[in-house]
């Protein structure tokens, strides 16, 4: 079938460049629906809105009308109409979520009317997206609808011109095999970048020269070069070589897995055809990749030995970061799920345009394009362990449930073309500025908060190879996941999301986000301009296991110096906010008032747990607010053009506990405090005490 007219004119090779936004924004919070926003922040927080004007791109169809009219008889317009169909669907499902109302309000429509324009993609992939303006509020930004990608197969004669391959339904095809090679065999060529451990520590250290070197192996690693049929465990002691590790839901399964008195067995043997697998599909992509030894935790560390499973845990930053390349079956719930799955058939079609002859076009996901690689909706990016496994790689090859992605310190590629620039919780400008150090912490914190552990004492162990790392950027005491040469910064953290343990165990103190289940942002308080106000006095920590001084604690508790005030109820009962959060089924935050409070509306008051909220427990509380961290806030000017100043304060909200015949406190929640109120809670010295937190 040939294209039609319109398409048969479009400048595939000399499109517009694509509007790159000031940030993106999600409809209805899904991946798939993402807006560009054009918005400019001025020091008085005051918006300004840059909207992009006619012509965004390309002229395409005048309207979702004409689109779908013209696919009937056209491939790519039929791609692109699957594209706006999908992206429909999507937004029919989303108008019936309670949040859509909030923040997209009842006369929200999707753009039918709206001009379609085509541009570059945004890593300048082959191909090209579609956008539309957003009718409902024509300054606030423009959505990217669908798109469409380009390639050839590998024998075709504009393999050089087209260098991608068309994304195959089987993940574990030769093509796939083949192509996953080729990034590897490229990266280590081409690139110079280095691991997150390189650029904290050995800093200026190049990939490529590491890359010349045999690393030392682990402890114990897999051989698999051996015999196809077979693979062994081996002491790694001692040994120098290039080896894969593999990044994997374990699932609820806990069966083949090495124990003490396994060990000799396994390293007899062990029969390709019986591994998990995960672990079978692992050791098929190392061989074709060329690599003789694969480490898999489940295989390599006694599983019923605490003492080797703290040793082996301590030494995560070196075996993820030693490694060649970690291979990730992220969208693998289960290890009986394997690395290779079938993939979502992608709309298709074979297209003879002038200058493009057999040139396959596919349809894009748009929530590819926005350059973001968190991966958040795949199952292995929700485990806890996997955050510092994909942080401390200096290569991953992943495994999606929409295609394979390469992830370097160049950034993420995927098969189709979009990708990012940076890697996740990316450590680019560290070796340039080493302030971003402690930021770069925060982010990782924030990352690894929603993420879930099978046993909820893992919390710090999960982060020991990272918080080994760090220890040597910082030169700090590691104080049950804070740093002790920025210990108010740390208290500072942000609880979102979080849910109420179900399980009693203790995974760290209260003002630690180890105990938290849930994000701990701690992004406002890394900042440089941020000042401590409190001050901590003295510290205690009792590691559960000595072997890894990064792991559990049994018990920790700081002693803090700060100004300290009690909260309580605002007598104000509602307010227009609140009216609109029940509205659409929310439960508002509780406002509390201090003292020193201008008026009754008092501060909201975020607990850390919603539960907590919403049950009111908070009612048989003693509460009281600590003030940690200030910053110079700027308003706007007056009516004699003359610059106001203020302060706004970070608050730990806490309450009181009865411990035998001392009083000790724990945290419950944070607030935010400013102007008069956390002046006056600041500089009147009858508000400051020392307390101690658990």
């Amino acid at each position: 079938m040939e294209p039609c007219k319109l398409c048969a004119t479009i400048p595939f090779d000399n499109l517009p460049p694509f509007p790159k936004p000031t940030g993106w924004s999600r409809v209805a919070d899904h991946d798939d629906m993402p807006e560009l926003l054009y918005r400019n922040f001025s020091e008085d927080d005051s918006i300004a809105w840059n909207v992009p004007k006619d012509p965004l791109g390309f002229p395409y169809h005048e309207n979702l009308g004409a689109l779908a009219e013209s696919a009937a008889d056209c491939p790519l317009c039929s791609i692109v109409q699957a594209g706006v169909v999908r992206w429909k669907e999507l937004y029919h499902e989303a108008i019936r979520t309670p949040s859509f109302i909030e923040f997209h309000g009842e006369q929200w429509t999707i753009p039918e009317r709206a001009k379609l324009w085509l541009t570059k993609r945004p890593t300048g992939a082959a191909g090209f997206v579609v956008l539309a303006r957003n009718l409902n509020n024509p300054k606030d930004g423009i959505f990217l609808l669908t798109g469409v990608s380009l390639s050839v197969k590998s024998d075709s004669p504009l393999a050089s011109r087209f260098p991608l391959r068309p994304v195959e339904v089987d993940a574990g095809s030769a093509s796939c095999l083949d192509i996953a090679k080729s990034w590897l065999e490229h990266c280590v060529e081409n690139h110079t970048g280095a691991t997150l451990q390189d650029k904290l520590v050995q800093r200026g250290q190049l990939a490529q020269e590491l890359d010349a070197k045999d690393p030392p192996l682990p402890t114990r690693v897999l051989e698999i070069d051996s015999d196809i049929e077979t693979i062994r465990l081996l002491d790694g002691v001692g040994l120098s070589g290039r080896y894969a590790c593999l990044s994997y839901c374990w699932g609820s399964s806990r069966a083949f897995t090495l124990t003490r008195g396994s060990i000799e067995a396994r390293k007899s043997g062990i029969a390709v055809s019986e591994l998990p697998k995960s672990i079978h599909d692992a050791v098929l992509i190392a061989r074709h990749l060329g690599l003789r030894y694969l480490w898999v935790d489940s295989l390599c560390i006694c599983q019923d030995d605490v003492d080797d499973w703290a040793q082996q845990s301590a030494y995560m930053n070196d075996i993820y970061s030693n490694s060649r390349l970690v291979i990730a079956a992220t969208h693998a719930a289960d290890k009986s799920d394997g690395c290779f799955n079938q993939r979502e058939q992608r709309p298709t079609a074979l297209i003879n345009c002038p200058g493009l002859e057999n040139v396959y076009a596919q349809m894009l996901f748009p929530g590819h394009e926005n350059g973001f690689a968190s991966f958040d909706s795949e199952p292995l990016s929700q485990r806890g362990w996997a955050l510092q496994e994909r942080v401390l790689a200096r290569r991953i090859l992943h495994y999606n449930t929409r295609q394979m992605y390469f992830e370097c310190d160049h950034g993420v590629v995927g098969e189709d073309g979009c990708g990012s620039d940076s890697r996740y919780c990316s450590e680019q400008g560290l070796d340039a500025q080493p302030s971003k150090d402690f930021h770069l912490w925060n982010s990782i914190l924030e990352a690894y908060g929603p993420r879930k552990l099978s046993k909820r004492t893992d919390k710090l162990p999960a982060m020991s190879g990272l918080a080994s790392l760090f220890k040597k950027r910082f030169q700090a005491e590691y104080i049950a996941g804070l740093w002790s040469h920025k210990l108010i910064s740390g208290l500072a953290w942000q609880g979102l999301g979080g849910e109420k343990p179900s399980s009693p165990e203790y995974t760290g103190p209260s003002w630690s986000w180890a105990s938290f289940d849930g994000i701990a942002a701690g992004h406002v308080a890394s900042r440089d301009y941020w000042i401590a106000v409190a001050s901590v006095v003295e510290w205690h920590t009792e590691l559960k296991e000595r072997a890894n001084p990064y792991g559990e604690v049994k018990d920790a508790w700081i002693r803090i110096h700060a100004p300290m005030t009690e909260l309580f109820l605002s007598n104000k009962e509602t307010i227009d906010h609140e009216v609109r959060l029940r509205r659409v089924g929310y439960t508002p935050l509780p406002r509390f008032c201090t003292k020193y409070s201008d008026d009754e509306d008092g501060s909201m008051v975020r607990l850390n747990y919603e539960e907590d909220n919403m049950s009111k427990g908070w009612l048989e509380w003693e509460m009281h607010v600590l003030l940690l961290q200030e910053k110079p806030r700027r308003q706007k000017s007056d009516n004699c053009g003359e610059t106001s100043g203020d302060v706004l304060c970070y608050g730990m909200v806490v309450r009181r506990i009865e411990v035998g015949q001392e009083s000790q406190f724990e945290r419950v929640g944070w607030t935010f405090l400013g102007g008069n109120e956390a002046v006056g809670l600041r500089d009147e010295e009858q508000n400051w005490a020392t307390i101690k937190l658990v």
